[in-house]
């Protein structure tokens, strides 16, 4: 099923979706709603859907780097996992990502950081 989320950028807004893990191929559409907050950060929310076996192993989201570009793949994991945690949580936590440094990883923490943001 299509899932909505909120995802924000200081700069250029990055797209972001819940999901659940699905027998169903993602495509995304065009942002859904495009709103500010009361503290002026600006937010898109997205309509997705879920990729199949998206889900992560004990070293995180292992795909290879094609599978991971495909539209609001990365972005549905990462909102996914935001939205599994309990949001008193998250409230003034500090987040922490790590990666290789191989290719596509500069992307990924990227849109983590304005994800982590938004939540």
């Amino acid at each position: 099923s299509a899932a909505g989320s909120a995802s924000a950028s200081a700069s250029a807004p990055a797209p972001s979706a819940a999901s659940a893990p699905s027998a169903a191929s993602a495509a995304a559409s065009g942002p859904v709603t495009v709103a500010t907050t009361a503290g002026g950060l600006k937010y898109q929310v997205f309509s997705t859907k879920p990729y199949e076996g998206q889900k992560p192993g004990t070293s995180g989201l292992r795909k290879r780097v094609t599978e991971m570009q495909q539209e609001n793949y990365v972005a549905n994991f990462l909102q996914a996992t935001f939205d599994a945690l309990p949001a008193s949580e998250l409230a003034g936590a500090t987040v922490v990502l790590g990666g290789d440094g191989r290719f596509y990883n500069d992307v990924v923490i990227q849109l983590a950081i304005r994800i982590a943001a938004a939540n």
